[in-house]
């Protein structure tokens, strides 16, 4: 499994490395890791936690990594976990981090509310789960580890779903068409 993102207040990074400690003192039929792309405000706070909790041979920090590396490390991952914790504010908006995890075809692992939530429940390969929340979160892990085959075989459409309806030139289109309803209104 692997984060790519900001390492700050607002990821609950925290929270999915005290769900990945619970997992791992479970009998699961993968051999989870977390590696943890990216810097922030949390990160030193994140490796004196992951330390703590003995972590340190399933969770790895690779640091920030130009776009074309990550890119290549994402593609080899099996899951890519996404999260927010909930806020009125947050709860409106839809993470950029989506649409770049959408286009690798993997399972996305998602403890976020909202418009993204109803986006990533689209397509099954998606675990979509109802907050940010370290039980939560150990729960839907323990679900993938059944599951993750099935979900493998369906992620390929999260790239079908991105470039169908979240493209620059889908947006463009549907904002075309909505302006050609309000000319032919007058």
């Amino acid at each position: 499994m692997a984060y790519a993102g900001n390492l700050g207040l607002v990821q609950g990074m925290e929270v999915l490395i005290e769900a990945f400690s619970k997992v791992k003192k479970s009998n699961l039929s993968h051999q989870w890791h977390l590696d943890i792309y990216g810097t922030g405000a949390l990160e030193v706070e994140l490796k004196s936690q992951a330390e703590k909790l003995g972590l340190e041979e399933w969770v790895h920090f690779h640091g920030a990594l130009p776009k074309e590396v990550l890119s290549i490390h994402l593609s080899k991952v099996d899951v890519l976990y996404l999260g927010l914790i909930s806020s009125e504010a947050l709860d409106k908006t839809i993470p950029s981090k989506l649409f770049d995890y959408l286009i690798f075809g993997k399972p996305i692992l998602a403890a976020i509310t909202g418009e993204g939530k109803d986006i990533l429940e689209k397509n099954k390969a998606n675990l979509v789960l109802s907050s940010c929340d370290s039980e939560v979160i150990s729960f839907g892990i323990r679900e993938l580890d059944k599951s993750l085959k099935q979900r493998s075989l369906l992620a390929s459409d999260n790239i079908d779903l991105l470039r169908g309806n979240y493209t620059r030139e889908v947006n463009c289109q549907k904002i075309l068409l909505y302006l050609q309803e309000v000319i032919k209104k007058k």
